[in-house]
């Protein structure tokens, strides 16, 4: 069994999927598919497990990122302000598809690859119905998170000799195209 394999299966990995995904949407700026992907794509059987850790784990830290702004108004500048890649155009991108859409317009933030922090910081701002707001926010993300796992599940399977001889050059090359996309934002 292969090092990934075998991390894939651990108590651990599940709960730094977790933990990643929870600090993701609260106040860290590392999405969590830099660690679903490679654990579905150990254990594909464990697909939907995995992303129902991440999807529960990041809706938990959006509800906490936003509980900590009603608490204390000014967190959001802390937080934002030191997240890379935050930029004043993403705010008037979000609040675009706000203006047009609503809270339907939170559908776009998975695909957006804008903070799951502003799209929550100015639907708060707006007034938006938390209950309304997350639970689009989770289909949105399972979306992400789903349709990301689904090609890593399709294409494990059928190249998986070819994966387990080149695992890190397979790797890099996605972390390579992962910040390149972030850049590309920015």
């Amino acid at each position: 069994m292969k090092f990934g394999e075998r991390f894939a299966d651990t108590r651990f990995a599940q709960w730094l999927l977790g933990v990643w995904a929870f600090l993701e949407s609260s106040i860290w700026f590392i999405a969590p598919d830099l660690l679903l992907l490679p654990l579905v794509a150990a254990r594909p059987k464990k697909l939907f497990r995995y992303i129902s850790i991440a999807l529960g784990a990041s809706i938990l830290g959006g509800i906490t990122y936003i509980s900590l702004i009603s608490v204390n108004p000014s967190f959001w500048e802390l937080v934002l302000s030191s997240t890379p890649f935050v930029k004043e155009y993403m705010f008037v991108y979000v609040n675009e598809r706000y203006d047009s859409y609503g809270v339907w317009g939170v559908l776009w933030q998975s695909f957006s690859l804008f903070s799951f922090k502003i799209w929550t910081f100015l639907a708060f701002e707006r007034g938006f119905s938390w209950l309304a707001f997350f639970s689009l926010a989770a289909i949105s993300r399972f979306a992400r998170f789903f349709l990301g796992a689904g090609i890593v599940v399709f294409g494990a399977v059928r190249a998986r000799r070819l994966l387990e001889r080149h695992a890190i050059l397979f790797f890099s090359l996605f972390v390579l195209v992962f910040f390149t996309l972030v850049l590309l934002v920015e």
